[in-house]
């Protein structure tokens, strides 16, 4: 059984004035009995997380074969992110804080790997199911915020399209693999 369950969910300002980007919030990430991400250890960057848990169902996720680059898989923070590698990758770099369990796909099972010396196992279908309630629950607040502001500058503005244009492409995908 996993849970992986957004609360608190906001904007990093008080006054959201239409500014910020990313919904950060509280996680519940558990794999059994097992905790990954306890509630009230964040805030965390959910709008981040999203999209490299999002790239976890195609891809393992490794200290030496990251989906976030420059980031934790559950991330403290996340910049604006960045179109590299002559336009096919978006990055978001992040500070030195986060959590970064390892996600690995063996023989049809997802290997979650929690801490150095443990695993927890899951089915692929049960990680894909977890991973897009995740994804809806931030789309969710997303549509019932108050429009972004686009950002002013090429570079970032780029970015974010970038950014949601994989978001939806992975959701899309897992939506019909399941």
């Amino acid at each position: 059984m996993i849970t992986l369950l957004a609360s608190q969910l906001h904007w990093i300002t008080e006054t959201d004035e239409g500014t910020d980007q990313c919904v950060h919030g509280e996680l519940d990430f558990r794999v059994g009995s097992t905790v990954v991400v306890a509630p009230g250890s964040g805030p965390w960057n959910l709008t981040m997380a999203g999209l490299y848990l999002l790239r976890t169902l195609e891809s393992d996720h490794t200290p030496e074969q990251s989906v976030a680059a420059h980031n934790y898989l559950i991330p403290c923070c996340g910049h604006s992110p960045w179109i590299v590698d002559g336009g096919n990758t978006v990055v978001c770099p992040g500070c030195n804080s986060g959590i970064n369990p390892g996600v690995l796909h063996v023989d049809g099972q997802i290997l979650l790997r929690v801490d150095l010396g443990h695993t927890e196992t899951v089915t692929a279908n049960q990680w894909r199911g977890a991973v897009l309630e995740f994804v809806r629950a931030i789309e969710r607040f997303y549509e019932q915020a108050a429009p972004r502001e686009q950002p002013v500058d090429d570079l970032h503005r780029e970015g974010w399209q970038a950014f949601w244009e994989e978001w939806r492409s992975r959701r899309d995908r897992a939506r019909a693999a399941g």
